[in-house]
């Protein structure tokens, strides 16, 4: 069983999918608490690799992240992790266009509880 999985959270206020079959009710989202305890280790891992300035955020409604110049393997908690604001991309990019990706204040709050990478 994979206890990691079952932490995961979704943010925004609602999640609709367009691409859901007509009769499927459209699921709502639990907000993603940015309190260090409730961030996967995967998100933790992503909030590193900003906070170290190796990752980049593509301008965009839905912004991927790609870190050392590598597509993220898992863009939904990149987009959860702009959503709550906990990251942002530096400067003002027009969309599409790749930027240095930063953490918020929020993100170094949400971090601050994690030690440094070795």
């Amino acid at each position: 069983m994979n206890l990691g999985h079952d932490r995961r959270v979704v943010l925004g206020e609602e999640l609709q999918h367009s691409t859901s079959a007509p009769n499927q009710p459209h699921r709502k989202a639990r907000p993603m608490p940015t309190h260090p305890n409730a961030l996967s280790r995967r998100a933790i891992a992503m909030l590193k690799a900003i906070a170290a300035g190796r990752a980049e955020l593509r301008c965009s409604c839905e912004p991927d992240l790609r870190v050392d110049g590598l597509p993220c393997c898992d863009q939904t908690t990149a987009h959860d992790l702009a959503r709550a604001g906990l990251v942002r991309a530096v400067g003002t990019p027009s969309p599409g266009q790749w930027a240095p990706a930063e953490l918020t204040e929020a993100g170094h709050v949400a971090l601050g509880g994690f030690p440094a990478a070795a």
